[in-house]
């Protein structure tokens, strides 16, 4: 039986709307944005609308493999 390396793994994240996250306003150099991975594989995030977001968009933080990033409207 295979046992993933890391906690989350076959992530697939499509066709959302990514936006008006943060809004508490936490650090945004470091720990806060629209969506944030770490310690995945084999992630794939595509077609979303990304915006808004107080922070970064889309951050793959941490010990991520195998990540595809595709198609993705990022403002």
């Amino acid at each position: 039986m295979f046992e993933p390396e890391y906690p989350s793994s076959g992530v697939v994240v499509t066709g959302n709307e990514i936006d008006q996250n943060n809004t508490e306003g936490v650090d945004q150099t470091g720990e806060a944005g629209g969506a944030k991975w770490s310690k995945t594989t084999a992630v794939t995030v595509s077609g979303n609308n990304v915006h808004d977001n107080a922070g970064d968009g889309l951050w793959f933080d941490t010990d991520n493999v195998s990540v595809t990033i595709l198609g993705n409207r990022i403002a």
